[in-house]
């Protein structure tokens, strides 16, 4: 300690702190050598209480007003009077965490990559998997993630080695020894990730865009590869120019992920005390074609201070504004088709033909070749049951073949068949008989029905629904 002061550790018990020693000057000891000079009766001492720190699982952060915290000093001892200071306000307990958004990032996907559109300007898109995806830089993100600063000065940089962390700098602990005070750090946490599907982030300094002005400011948020507990370490660029094309290299990496989550963290590496701060964190999807299994169930992103739950000191509460926000799904390839009216009754057989055309002539502007089974589905007078059969595989380029009275004998009503593949197209021939003796015969193309995976077959809803003998 510096000429005439003294330090003194506390204990902790509950919400007391007890400093218990022998203060310099008033009873000179080999522990505690007096300072010069002594202090007589009459002089004044002052206290200076540092890295007092509260546990803010113990307190009520909602939207409102913020809890204070306040602090009671009891001094006591021999030849000392006895005294209780006045309470003192030391602080305010907030979320320094604003609510954090998603937003897509696009409405039309890359050439030859169909997908459908969420509602509005926030929410999931729909990723149909047949395809492979590659987006250019910049040009098709997944998404954007945007993390808020809830209150200026909210979020901070990395302090002086040593020195106690103000605010909520996350002061951390590794293996039991004290590192350098990190800046605050953000987790951007993914789950419900389908195998398959990398997911990329930025790993350069990403700027603020501050609450009101347009104007960016300087305070930047960057990816760590250590993640918290840990000293702030860069992250290299590790993504293939054959990935997002030539020029790019070292501008995004892969976040790892394991049983289908991830997390990726960010530091803020330049802070700005006086303005909110907000973080557009954009995050890329690639995908291979036909490698990814469909899911009803969407990819989800958390956001949260870091870290949560660990033993790196302090860390962090997981409060009302860690956000869960609903991401991209990835639908599976297929076709629908409706077959209006067949029979298999009065004499009559349909016949029906279902051809995969997802092999072309057209290059890298055709279909990506794909195979699947069809589900056909009777609805009418005599179906099956369960009312519905599954055809054998259907490769691409080749064409499935049968009658109604092999599969739904005695059968009349209308038909949709569920294709698991995209592209295909169907025949019906109905007819009381075949060769020379054979009667009347009625033959029609299947309508297709627009993929119900992007759009929906609402009632009243225009634009929606069908695109018939197509």
């Amino acid at each position: 300690a510096p000429t005439g002061t003294s330090t003194i550790s506390g204990v902790i018990s509950g919400s007391t702190i007890n400093f218990n020693g022998t203060l310099p000057g008033l009873t000179p000891s080999a522990a505690v050598p007096p300072v010069t000079p002594p202090y007589t009766a009459g002089d004044v001492l002052t206290f200076v209480l540092t890295n007092v720190r509260v546990n803010a699982t113990s307190l009520s952060v909602g939207s409102g007003l913020p809890p204070s915290i306040s602090e009671t000093i009891f001094v006591s001892g021999a030849a000392v009077v006895p005294a209780a200071l006045a309470a003192v306000t030391t602080g305010f307990a907030q979320n320094g965490l604003g609510v954090s958004a998603l937003n897509k990032a696009f409405t039309v996907g890359a050439a030859g990559f169909p997908f459908g559109t969420a509602t509005g300007t926030s929410g999931a898109n729909s990723f149909v998997i047949c395809n492979t995806y590659r987006p250019a830089f910049f040009n098709a993100l997944a998404a954007v993630v945007t993390v808020k600063e809830n209150f200026s000065s909210a979020f901070k940089t990395a302090g002086a080695a040593g020195a106690p962390a103000p605010g909520n700098e996350a002061s951390q602990t590794v293996a039991g020894t004290n590192t350098t005070p990190a800046g605050t750090r953000v987790n951007v946490n993914f789950a419900n990730v389908p195998s398959n599907v990398t997911v990329y982030v930025p790993v350069g300094a990403i700027l603020s865009q501050i609450a009101g002005p347009t104007v960016p400011t300087t305070a930047a948020i960057t990816l760590n590869s250590a993640g918290a507990g840990s000293a702030f370490a860069a992250v290299a660029g590790t993504f293939s120019t054959a990935t997002f094309g030539a020029g790019l290299t070292g501008l995004l990496a892969p976040v790892t992920i394991a049983s289908g989550t991830g997390t990726a963290n960010f530091e803020v590496t330049v802070s700005d005390p006086t303005n909110l701060d907000t973080y557009n964190i954009p995050v890329y999807i690639v995908t291979t074609a036909n490698a990814v299994p469909g899911s009803a169930t969407a990819m989800t992103i958390s956001v949260s201070l870091a870290p949560v739950g660990s033993t790196a000191f302090p860390n962090f509460a997981v409060g009302v504004n860690t956000s869960t926000l609903t991401a991209s799904t990835f639908s599976l390839c297929t076709t629908s088709l409706m077959f209006p009216f067949v029979t298999n009754q009065l004499g009559f057989d349909t016949g029906i033909a279902i051809a995969n055309t997802s092999t072309d002539p057209f290059g890298a502007l055709g279909a990506t070749p794909q195979a699947g089974t069809c589900s056909l589905n009777f609805y009418g007078n005599g179906a099956p049951t369960p009312n519905n059969v599954t055809t054998p595989n259907v490769p691409s380029g080749t064409v499935y073949t049968t009658t109604l009275s092999s599969v739904a004998a005695g059968f009349q009503g209308y038909v949709i068949a569920q294709c698991q593949f995209q592209y295909a197209h169907a025949f019906v021939f109905v007819t009381n008989g075949v060769g020379p003796n054979g009667g009347l015969s009625q033959g029609y193309l299947a309508g297709v029905i627009l993929d119900t995976n992007q759009v929906g077959r609402p009632a009243g809803a225009a634009g929606t629904g069908e695109a018939l003998a197509q």
